[in-house]
């Protein structure tokens, strides 16, 4: 059986006559008969009484009609499904809100300039799930910033640097605290985290807030926010409301003729790397965009 013949066999059971479908199919009307005898003859059932009036369909040939339209149906979402594959697909990224914020941009003007790459699909979940969607093969490829305390203790991407993921750090990110250049802090160049956790202080991540909680092993006195939206955090810094702990990689964005930056001396650290399934089909092209990463971010690029 061929699916050109369950075109035949629907096309005549709509028309109930050879020859309407026949014109319908631009074909002779003996080759559609021919088509409808073979089928039936491949069967051994008969599908269609033949008379007088046209072509009437048996019992047996209503049942074969609801599975020929099903087999067609199915045979056509197959054929889409193979011709989408056979497009260029985007190589998918995943991140946090460490590398959208800080390093996106540059990522995305330098993987474009590179020739013959495909597009870039890019989403962005919190720090710790960033391994699971790439171990999931929801993603690609994983780009994040994590806590070098969270990376060592947590379970789950213990697990899944074991069984079903790789893992390349590009650097090591450490943090500054922002603050209004008219604060008292702003006469210093560095700060221990003694003196940044007695002020109101914003964290622009979860990751980071919970480092900090896990880390230091504090009850905050004065209030701890958690703001992801770097508007909002310049705007508390510029009304002298609080200071914000910022990875250096991001502090930069937030430096103008109002706020300044102070090296934490003993803050926590970030790593900032890459993930990827190490039975993906597309490791050539997960290399590449690796190799691109080492490029931007290496330590020996960020010096």
């Amino acid at each position: 059986m061929r699916t050109e013949q369950l075109r035949y066999f629907i096309e005549v059971a709509q028309t109930n006559s050879l020859t309407k479908a026949a014109e319908k199919l631009f074909i002779a009307p003996q080759s559609l008969s021919e088509s409808i005898t073979r089928l039936e003859n491949e069967f051994g059932v008969r599908l269609f009484f033949r008379t007088s009036s046209g072509m009437r369909l048996t019992e047996v040939g209503e049942v074969f009609l609801e599975h020929a339209y099903a087999m067609l149906a199915e045979y056509e979402r197959t054929i889409e499904h193979l011709r989408y594959f056979q497009q260029p697909q985007p190589l998918r990224l995943c991140t946090n809100s460490y590398i959208t914020t800080a390093m996106l941009p540059q990522i995305l003007q330098s993987y474009y300039q590179l020739e013959q790459h495909n597009s870039l699909l890019t989403f962005e979940v919190a720090s710790v799930e960033v391994c699971r969607q790439v171990a999931e093969q929801h993603a690609d490829v994983g780009l994040s910033a994590i806590s070098t305390m969270l990376f060592q203790q947590s379970s789950s991407i213990r697990h899944f640097l074991q069984t079903t993921l790789n893992y390349l750090e590009l650097f090591t990110d450490t943090f500054y605290v922002i603050v209004n250049k008219h604060s008292p802090l702003a006469t210093k160049t560095n700060i221990s985290m003694d003196e940044v956790l007695k002020h109101p202080l914003i964290t622009d991540s979860y990751n980071t807030m919970q480092t900090l909680l896990n880390s230091f092993h504090f009850t905050p006195v004065q209030p701890l926010l958690n703001i992801s939206t770097q508007a909002a955090i310049t705007q508390i810094i510029e009304n002298q409301m609080a200071v914000a702990l910022i990875p250096t990689f991001s502090a930069k964005h937030y430096l103008s003729n109002n706020i300044v930056a102070l090296h934490v001396t003993d803050g926590p650290s970030l790593s900032v790397g890459i993930f990827w399934h190490q039975q993906s089909s597309r490791l050539e092209e997960i290399a590449a965009f690796i190799e691109l990463m080492q490029s931007l971010y290496s330590p020996k690029s960020l010096s």
